[in-house]
């Protein structure tokens, strides 16, 4: 298994396929799609950003842009920017 950062909400995503899934046998699905937006753009988008999209017309390339500056409260608790995350340093981990 795989996994790719969404262009919307920069979440890390799992990839089905490949020949990593061939022997964990794991066969849950693809959590993200590319789209080809209305102004020829292609965006890799978890399904969470996709459903974020507009509906009244043909989403674009700002539309993704905007996603980023729209993450909701709860997505900043459960996935917060690269920037904040966590990293731990060599010598705080355990042996």
């Amino acid at each position: 298994m795989t996994t790719r950062r969404c262009d919307g909400c920069d979440t890390k995503v799992k990839i089905a396929g490949g020949i990593g899934d061939l022997w964990s046998f794991d066969f849950s699905p693809t959590d993200g799609m590319i789209l080809e937006l209305a102004d020829g753009s292609e965006h890799f988008l978890c399904l969470d950003c996709v459903d974020r999209l507009p509906d009244d017309r043909e989403p674009t390339a700002d539309d993704v842009d905007a996603l980023s500056t729209e993450v909701s409260d709860r997505c900043r608790r459960c996935y917060p920017p690269q920037s904040l995350r966590f990293s731990p340093r060599q010598s705080d981990r355990r042996p």
